[in-house]
């Protein structure tokens, strides 16, 4: 009987332990988990062009000084190049040009803001703003919220695809030893190695971008 309630017991460790190490890598991104600022700069200069331009669902280009969008249902939400108008569904994205370095990609119907490219690209939202909620009463308040989400998308054509975990990152760059070493860990060690170089993540998709190297 003892036996049976020493491995028992040393089984139900070995199951708690793998169950805290599987879960860890289930919590969710925060908003500083990338370096956003640094990839835009690092990773978006084109070497063609500064100039700001819109890109249609059919690849072709609008160059144009000044890029605008008007959201709300009297407009369509539209997206204006110069004096040229288009309604947002219809544009894959558009080049801020200027000092406003990064390429904006169409999701649903928002932009969202590309910040690593390569194999896969990385892409990036963030909202804040005050939202209306109603309690059990029926009385209605607005809350302020800060919120971010990630989203990647593989090549340049492809639907982009939210993220939200270390997980899904793992999953990302599976085949890739060296990527997957540096995001297979726990959270804490991740988390650490964020703390102590800021671009960790990037770093793990720009490995993965450079072929693995």
């Amino acid at each position: 009987m003892r036996i049976f309630k020493s491995n028992f017991y040393s089984l139900l460790v070995t199951f708690v332990v793998f169950s805290v190490s599987a879960n860890a890598q289930k919590g969710p991104l925060n908003c500083e988990d990338f370096n956003i600022r640094m990839s835009v700069a690092e990773y978006f200069r084109p070497k063609d062009t500064n100039q700001a331009y819109l890109e249609l669902k059919d690849g072709s280009k609008i160059y144009s000084d000044t890029i605008t969008t008007k959201l709300g249902r009297k407009v369509k939400d539209q997206i204006k190049a110069g004096d040229k108008i288009f309604k947002m569904k219809d544009t894959r994205g558009y080049y801020a040009g200027g000092n406003y370095y990064g390429f904006y990609s169409m999701y649903g119907n928002i932009y969202v803001k590309r910040f690593i490219q390569g194999k896969i690209n990385l892409y990036f939202s963030e909202h804040n703003g005050n939202f209306p909620t109603t309690d059990s009463k029926g009385h209605t308040r607005e809350y302020y919220s800060a919120f971010c989400n990630h989203y990647y998308q593989i090549g340049d054509s492809t639907e982009l695809v939210m993220f939200q975990t270390f997980e899904d990152i793992k999953k990302l760059v599976k085949d890739c030893p060296k990527s997957l070493a540096m995001i297979n860990k726990d959270i804490k060690e991740i988390r650490q190695a964020i703390k102590e170089n800021p671009a960790y993540l990037n770093e793990v998709f720009t490995v993965y971008n450079n072929g693995c190297k």
